[in-house]
């Protein structure tokens, strides 16, 4: 899951249903290769201290300082295998604001060493192409324990 998947086009789809969170993306975002990941590692460091804002340490300050990206991933799919932590981020991403969206975004996992628990210290955050480039625009910490 280090490696982020190969070039491919979206499709031009329109979300049925769309979540109070849910980004406004264009209708096709066009290229989503490996020439991105310099820019959604952008959104991430910029993303980061705002989605992960009231992650903290056991003594109370910012857990999410010296995060660490473990690796990235278009869930747009395409690749054989495709990876079971892919698709059900899909899922969760259609189920929650649609076929434009889920396809023009790409999950990034992250670790928090400073986490308050090594449980609770891996993380991913959803990254997407819109009309203002790439923005991170929702994260959560996968509790492990």
């Amino acid at each position: 899951m280090i490696a982020a998947s190969g070039a491919a086009r979206t499709p031009s789809v329109v979300p049925a249903a769309r979540h109070h969170s849910c980004p406004l993306t264009p209708r096709s975002a066009g290229s989503q290769d490996l020439r991105a990941a310099s820019r959604i590692i952008t959104a991430v460091r910029k993303g980061v201290p705002w989605v992960f804002r009231n992650y903290t340490t056991q003594g109370g300050g910012p857990g999410w300082h010296h995060y660490q990206v473990l690796g990235l991933d278009s869930l747009l799919g395409g690749d054989d295998p495709e990876a079971r932590l892919v698709a059900r981020y899909r899922r969760e991403v259609l189920r929650r604001c649609g076929r434009a969206v889920a396809f023009n975004t790409w999950v990034v996992f992250l670790q928090f060493p400073e986490g308050p628990m090594a449980s609770t210290s891996l993380a991913h955050m959803f990254v997407v192409k819109t009309h203002r480039g790439w923005v991170a625009w929702y994260g959560s910490v996968d509790d492990l324990g």
